[in-house]
């Protein structure tokens, strides 16, 4: 198998998983469990298998950089943001409408990166935006009637912030290798995460059964630790342009699981709206993978 090919399939696999996650979230929370408990067991279970992963990857741990190691643990805190909030807007508004919200963060990026390097937005990328708004719309807001405002704000949080994070990672990424880079981040966020935790767990805590440790174990490996490694490898092979084009499967493949799995049914114009976001994406997605150097 070629580089390109093995590059493709790594990228597919990590976008199958990561789509499952507010599936497997869901499953969880049928268990008594709250989205805060969710994140911060997850990242509890999850960190030492990031450590394992970089171990195996990278061989012997290579020289301390302090500053840059430092700077992705920090990193992490928006990361840990980005994940709370993502959770409580599957909580909130299913595991289909909140994925498709979370893929706009590709759209703040640019929009970000416009006003990093203090220009305007490309027209192209205006009207790529505008289309994407118009799709969340009809997906947040079925019939103009907003099902829940909270929910909606915590997807959006969780999409800027994600959108935050990449814009950060992409230097130390470079230095560090992404797997270093990924499990500092994650470890950050795990800190973050367990720092805040007691301030938003209200009321009593809910201790895990062990039907949603099952479903944890799922969480934590197939749909967290392996689409991560698997996704900056593929980065790594293939490149992001083309990478970011074939995470598109992942909304899809939400928004049918959870409808499989968990009887969640979308509108007509939810599904129009869903298109929408993901065509907008795509098709800027694409005009930047034809104008990147190979």
């Amino acid at each position: 198998m070629d580089q390109a090919s093995r590059g493709s399939l790594l990228v597919l696999a990590s976008a199958v998983g990561f789509a499952f996650k507010g599936i497997v979230a869901k499953l969880v929370y049928a268990q008594g469990m709250e989205p805060v408990e969710v994140v911060t067991l997850r990242m509890i279970l999850a960190a030492p298998l990031f450590w394992l992963g970089l171990r195996a990857i990278a061989g012997s741990a290579p020289p301390p950089r302090t500053r840059e190691d430092w700077t992705s643990l920090a990193l992490g805190a928006g990361f840990a943001l980005a994940a709370l909030a993502d959770f409580e807007s599957v909580d909130r508004l299913g595991a289909g409408p909140s994925r498709v919200i979370l893929f706009t963060f590709p759209l703040f990026v640019l929009l970000f990166q416009a006003m990093l390097d203090r220009r305007a937005p490309a027209p192209r990328e205006l009207v790529a935006f505008g289309i994407a708004w118009g799709g969340l719309l009809l997906v947040a807001a079925p019939g103009g009637v907003v099902p829940d405002p909270i929910g909606i704000a915590a997807g959006l949080l969780a999409s800027t912030s994600y959108a935050v994070y990449l814009l950060g990672s992409q230097s130390l990424m470079k230095s560090l290798g992404s797997a270093r880079f990924t499990t500092l981040t994650n470890t950050g966020a795990l800190t973050t995460t367990l720092l805040a935790s007691p301030f938003l767990i209200g009321g009593e805590v809910h201790m895990p059964t062990p039907t949603a440790l099952g479903w944890m174990a799922l969480l934590v490996v197939f749909a967290t630790v392996l689409p991560f490694f698997a996704l900056f490898e593929g980065i790594r092979e293939i490149g992001a342009p083309r990478a970011g084009l074939l995470a598109l499967i992942g909304p899809p493949i939400t928004v049918g699981g959870a409808w499989l799995f968990l009887g969640e049914q979308l509108t007509i114009g939810q599904l129009a709206g869903s298109l929408l976001v993901v065509g907008a994406v795509g098709g800027l997605r694409w005009v930047e993978s034809r104008e990147a150097p190979e």
